[in-house]
């Protein structure tokens, strides 16, 4: 039964930064690491309130513009031509966000030096910002995590130091080198336990969301996850608006039904970490990759479960590929373990799934969509009761969510032409 949900921001900030990180061993804390070094700086400057919670959020997703896992790592290693087109790609997404316009001009400008900011002519406080974040992210950048950091960071605060009133703010580098001068700097930079550090001590704690909140923030996630191909760019918002149709169909109250539209807009969160490849691949995939594409729900889970306070949402949108036999993965639940809000969510997921196109095939029309259902129902994957709720309301529900498919596809195209 629905008791309300109230998340910690920076609970949920954490976890999406962690999130856009999984991809590589060589990303990981990329940019928890990034965060760190600017609340660090942030203190060192004495930063008013509002400016440290904005440079906390911009620093935490600075490369959410980087969107897929091939993308970032040629960012961290600079393989791009220019490092402009993640920053502005991610201060279009960010800029969509709830509060976040500050914030998305401090990721456009996070790799732009002093005399690059002088052209771009920002606020002086946004510019300060976007300084420390690129020192920030410099930093990180520079480090080899083949090697003990107390036996590199003399020459990474050289190379700081080397920057100091040509490429960043003096003000900026007087600060690290400030902070940088302990060894509990460095250690707690690549401590294992970063996140739980930041999640005690950032200046975002205690802003909680509620319910409208929490699905501000699960649309911009969408457009994270989504965005990063043309074939995946409307599948959440599908799965959200027939997860939710559905729900209300099947009788769920209406705060449960808006669960479930949030549940659908994050089930595919895990995806962040899916080679673009893999996704994008015009034919099956061989049973290596198909391993590489079963983790995506694992990650999901794991992620969503860290943001205390979201109810059931982590199970309904991380188990859309359980089965109530057991087949199903990650976890390989079964029947007893399926609430109905997971089994709504795994028959939305189809559902959708089936309707699009893809690059191995075409969508399919709805009489075959619904032929693949009761066939899940009669081999015991799929619940009975939700396929045939589906069923009586199969054109109203597929309607919506094409519907909901159709504004998405508007906005990708929108943010392709950026």
């Amino acid at each position: 039964m629905y008791s309300g949900i109230s998340v910690d921001l920076s609970d949920m900030l954490l976890s999406i930064s962690e999130a856009l990180d999984l991809a590589s061993p060589s990303l990981s804390q990329h940019q928890l690491r990034v965060a760190f070094v600017a609340w660090e700086l942030a203190e060192a400057l004495d930063l008013p309130q509002k400016d440290k919670e904005t440079l906390f959020i911009a620093s935490l997703l600075h490369d959410v513009g980087a969107l897929s896992p091939e993308d970032k790592l040629d960012v961290r290693a600079s393989r791009v031509e220019s490092m402009d087109e993640h920053c502005a790609v991610g201060a279009g997404l960010l800029a969509q966000g709830p509060g976040l316009a500050e914030a998305a001009e401090v990721v456009r400008l996070h790799h732009a030096t002093l005399p690059e900011l002088d052209s771009h002519g920002p606020d002086q406080r946004v510019g300060l910002l976007a300084q420390i974040v690129l020192l920030a992210d410099t930093l990180e950048r520079s480090m080899d995590r083949r090697i003990y950091v107390l036996h590199q960071h003399d020459d990474l605060t050289a190379e700081i130091r080397r920057m100091s009133g040509c490429a960043i703010d003096r003000r900026v580098v007087e600060a690290f080198l400030l902070v940088s001068g302990r060894d509990e700097f460095w250690l707690n930079l690549v401590s294992p336990r970063l996140f739980t550090f930041l999640s005690e001590r950032n200046p975002c704690r205690r802003l909680q969301l509620d319910l409208d909140g929490v699905r501000s923030w699960s649309l911009l996630v969408r457009e994270i996850i989504d965005f990063r191909s043309p074939f995946t760019a409307t599948h959440s918002a599908g799965v959200s608006a027939s997860a939710g149709a559905l729900a209300r169909a099947f009788g769920l109250p209406e705060p449960e039904a808006r669960l479930m539209e949030i549940a659908g807009n994050l089930h595919d969160l895990g995806k962040m970490v899916v080679p673009n490849a893999i996704l994008e691949k015009a034919g099956p995939l061989t049973d290596e990759e198909f391993a590489v594409m079963r983790q995506h729900t694992y990650h999901t889970y794991l992620v969503l479960n860290s943001m205390h306070g979201l109810g059931g949402i982590a199970e309904w949108a991380a188990f859309h590929h359980e089965k109530l036999d057991g087949s199903g993965y990650p976890f390989r639940i079964g029947a007893g373990g399926l609430s109905i809000g997971s089994r709504i969510m795994a028959v939305a997921d189809m559902c959708t799934a089936l309707a699009e196109d893809r690059p191995y095939r075409a969508g399919m029309h709805r009489d075959k969509i619904i032929d693949v259902l009761r066939d899940g129902v009669r081999r015991g994957l799929l619940d009975r009761a939700v396929v045939a709720t589906l069923e009586s309301r199969r054109d109203e529900i597929i309607d919506t969510a094409a519907a909901a498919q159709g504004k998405a596809r508007s906005k990708f195209a929108h943010h392709v032409r950026r």
